[in-house]
């Protein structure tokens, strides 16, 4: 009877002993399982493949510059940039904000080119105003008269004026600034106006700008420097400069067979090393 007692509970314990390491293999399984599941899958990047444009840029990329550029016909929508998230003093190309606005309340009807705008000094001394004894016509006019709407989005343009653009940016966008700030923060992403922009930026706006199809365009492509820099190219050019040592930049629609936009901001380059540079990205776009 002992006998037979000893080994039932022999038996016993070899079952739980089974069981218990069937159990542990079960929770090992189940553990292995799991770390199978959710281990992290990545697939290989697309690499992309360089453009044309691309590889006159890469000749250019030890130097103080950035570059936009992009497609804008149905054919040719491809955009690239060099540096194009690096800021700089923008000088006159700052002009350009203020240029957009304004062409956008007067093609939104909220206000009138043919509206009359009384001359105040204090806009030339309100936060990122040009200095009011640069380019321009302005300053040698009559100061005690009004001028329109039209006429200094004109000089502004034509002839990089800056206390015409003074005028538009203190009676135009600053007496409508929470519209102003709206409207460039959905444009080109900044908070507030100023003259410090990069040039994916400026890319932004000047195509803008040319979409805006107003009085901007025909200014833009007679302005005192239609043939410089940028606009030394063998075909039509809307542009606007801006340059104050050692800054020099362009912003451009290039228009022709395949139109494209080009900023070039620099820090230390030349008139004619901007036209080079156009000359290459023109040859590679065609």
């Amino acid at each position: 009877m002992r006998k037979i007692i000893i080994k039932c509970l022999s038996l016993v314990l070899l079952s739980l002993t089974i069981g218990t390491a069937f159990n542990s293999q079960k929770q090992i399984n189940a553990k292995s399982s799991y770390s199978i599941t959710t281990k992290k899958v990545t697939k290989k990047s697309k690499i992309k493949k360089p453009t044309k444009i691309d590889k006159v840029l890469k000749k250019y990329r030890k130097s103080d510059i950035g570059v936009f550029y992009q497609g804008i016909n149905k054919n040719n929508v491809s955009a690239t940039n060099m540096n194009g998230n690096r800021v700089f003093y923008a000088a006159s190309v700052a002009k350009l904000p203020v240029v957009a606005f304004v062409q956008h309340e007067i093609n939104t009807k909220k206000i009138s080119g043919k509206t009359k705008l009384v001359y105040k000094s204090q806009a030339n001394r309100v936060p990122s105003a040009m200095v009011s004894a640069g380019t321009g016509i302005l300053q040698y006019k009559n100061h005690n008269t009004s001028y329109s709407v039209n006429d200094l989005l004109k000089w502004t343009i034509l002839h990089s004026d800056n206390q015409a653009s003074n005028q538009l940016l203190y009676q135009v966008c600053y007496k409508h600034k929470a519209s102003f700030n709206r409207y460039i923060k959905k444009l080109y992403g900044a908070k507030s106006y100023s003259k410090y922009l990069t040039a994916n930026q400026v890319g932004k706006i000047i195509k803008t700008i040319y979409s805006q199809k107003g009085q901007a365009n025909y200014d833009l492509k007679h302005t005192d420097w239609r043939k410089d820099k940028i606009g030394k190219l063998p075909v039509t050019v809307e542009h606007k400069i801006g340059i104050n040592i050692p800054y020099n930049h362009d912003a451009a629609v290039v228009l022709g067979k395949k139109p494209f936009v080009l900023v070039v901001m620099t820090k230390g380059w030349s008139d004619n090393q901007i036209s080079k540079l156009a000359a290459e990205v023109y040859k590679a776009n065609n």
